[in-house]
């Protein structure tokens, strides 16, 4: 498929850039790829969006590179580094960042899988008899020197299973990456072997992105808990999990500026007070937590939330 000719202008953070798009003559699912931008970028990644994804590392002003790539519709461009997001294209800011992190996902998990074959084919070749030696002119005798003399090595069988074993299966972990590559067509990466981190460079907190920095703990819960509907009813631009403890349970909420994090909240029930007196938060949370009524009819009267910068970490009150 031939890759259209695009001019696309990324916006984002007080600074902006242009990526040029076009295929490569005689190559199909091919494109060269020129980004200029108004700022020298440090660790930042640059993702096209068509039928598949393509990431391309960014360190200076200007870039050109060719990569797999195949959009026949409009292309989406995103730019994200540890401090900044820009967007480009015709595509929803939302959707964008959401089919990354399922690419992100799929490319861990790919590299996971080919890693842990490799690992059980050198367990493999380790368990195979290292003592097993050919002894010179006989006939044919495989032994161990381990082996009392004249006596053939009983676990000569299982050496040579385990050897024969451990080619197969490092044969097969060859053949792993290309298979894996067109089953996952749609998801064809640039430049993998520059050793790219396919969660991106912003996983690592810099004092300015703390929501990235503990975004795989984040993805985790709202995996493995179920989903609070009611402070996601109260609360605009939320989503909520609630995660079950020993003596009770606490949420967990993400509040949100268009599509990017700008609160974590933590936060935990209050229930009716049976004598009438003046609700009071939990002497651990003060000075640090805030009211939210719940405005509903259930047995609970609202929560004690904390409230966390998603860019610095910092408890706002």
């Amino acid at each position: 498929m031939a890759v259209r000719k695009e001019i696309i202008v990324l916006n984002g953070g007080g600074h902006k850039g242009v990526v040029k798009i076009a295929g490569v003559a005689g190559k199909d699912n091919r494109a060269r790829v020129s980004c200029s931008l108004d700022f020298r970028p440090s660790g930042a990644s640059l993702y096209l969006i068509g039928e598949n994804i393509a990431q391309i590392p960014l360190n200076d002003v200007n870039c050109e590179v060719e990569v797999p790539f195949c959009a026949n519709s409009d292309t989406g461009c995103v730019l994200r580094s540890s401090s900044l997001t820009m967007f480009g294209g015709r595509g929803v800011k939302s959707e964008m960042l959401a089919r990354i992190e399922a690419w992100a996902r799929d490319c861990a998990a790919e590299k996971a899988k080919v890693s842990a074959q490799k690992n059980n084919v050198k367990m493999t070749e380790e368990r195979v008899c290292e003592c097993k030696v050919r002894q010179p002119e006989q006939t044919g005798v495989t032994r161990c020197a381990c082996a009392e003399d004249g006596k053939n090595c009983e676990c000569n069988k299982d050496c040579n299973a385990d050897a024969e074993q451990a080619e197969q299966q490092s044969a097969e972990v060859c053949e792993q990456p290309k298979d894996s590559a067109k089953e996952k067509k749609a998801y064809v990466g640039a430049n993998v072997s520059a050793g790219v981190n396919p969660l991106g460079d912003w996983t690592k907190y810099d004092g300015n992105n703390f929501y990235y920095a503990i975004k795989p703990q984040i993805d985790e819960m709202f995996i493995c808990y179920p989903e609070d509907k009611l402070l996601g009813d109260t609360v605009p631009n939320s989503k909520w999990v609630r995660v079950d403890a020993v003596d009770g349970f606490y949420v967990v909420g993400l509040l949100y500026d268009e599509s990017e994090p700008s609160y974590i909240c933590y936060g935990v029930p209050q229930y009716p007070v049976s004598d009438g007196s003046a609700r009071r938060c939990p002497p651990e949370l003060e000075n640090m937590c805030v009211w939210l009524p719940v405005g509903s009819d259930n047995e609970m009267d609202g929560y004690w939330m904390i409230y966390q910068s998603a860019r610095t970490g910092e408890i706002i009150k």
